[in-house]
């Protein structure tokens, strides 16, 4: 993610720069966007030890409301700048806490992991809650994060926060109020009933849909959405199917 200033008086060890990365980049940046123009995604790449986007998807449409060149032309901190003010030292928490996270990984951890999180940002006059999941491309000599990927979409939650990293298989989550990371409830279980629920809910099926491919009755489906709410404690079915992917339950 997009990195506040550090004070004057902070001195950052620079990591040495492998000149013959950028013209390598290229074939994975054209990767990159062709999955922006198949999932309709709004995506970037940025080196964030330069200060400088590589590639921002030309379809941005209702993330961030304006074209690529727009966003190249306002700047790296674009993503900072659109935060909205109430939102911001919760947004430089969570920065602080990735980049000690990352400074506690060996390298290889580095190259592998994944960071979510949940912020609020003006889209044209109107503020929006975006989701923003992030993962390196590069990495510089020393391991940490160089060129990297990010997509935005739109949030499954009510509130801004909900920051969680995967590496291999487990996820973490950070408590804002206590300040450190603690483990995803991976114990939850789900019967098969409910994860197809989930799925054909995914496809876009309605619960009467839902209830004829099933061969179930409405009130059925109605009751395993209940049961599947409260065992991911959450109260809709956007948000069931956020933790059931980040739980690796489908």
């Amino acid at each position: 993610m997009p990195r506040t200033k550090k004070s004057a008086a902070t001195v950052i060890p620079q990591p040495v720069l492998d000149p013959a990365t950028y013209p390598n980049l290229q074939p994975i940046i054209n990767t990159v966007a062709a999955f922006a123009r198949i999932s309709r995604q709004w995506v970037y790449v940025a080196d964030i030890i330069r200060r400088t986007y590589l590639y921002i998807s030309e379809t941005p449409g209702a993330t961030l409301g304006t074209d690529a060149q727009r966003l190249t032309s306002e700047g790296y901190n674009l993503i900072i700048d659109r935060v909205i003010p109430s939102e911001r030292l919760l947004y430089n928490e969570m920065v602080r806490a990735v980049e000690n996270l990352i400074d506690t990984m060996d390298p290889d951890q580095r190259k592998r992991i994944e960071i979510k999180f949940d912020i609020t940002s003006m889209v044209g006059d109107r503020p929006r809650l975006l989701c923003h999941a992030i993962t390196p491309l590069v990495t510089a000599d020393d391991g940490h994060p160089w060129i990297i990927l990010s997509m935005l979409s739109p949030s499954m939650y009510k509130e801004a926060g909900h920051l969680f990293y995967r590496l291999d298989g487990e996820a973490m989550e950070y408590d804002l109020n206590q300040r450190d990371w603690h483990p995803v409830d991976s114990n939850v279980r789900i019967t098969t009933c409910e994860r197809n629920m989930l799925i054909l809910s995914a496809r876009g099926y309605t619960i009467e849909e839902i209830s004829h491919l099933m061969y179930r009755s409405i009130d059925t489906v109605k009751m395993h959405r209940r049961t599947l709410f409260k065992k991911l404690g959450v109260s809709n079915i956007n948000e069931a199917l956020f933790h059931a992917i980040k739980q690796n339950l489908l």
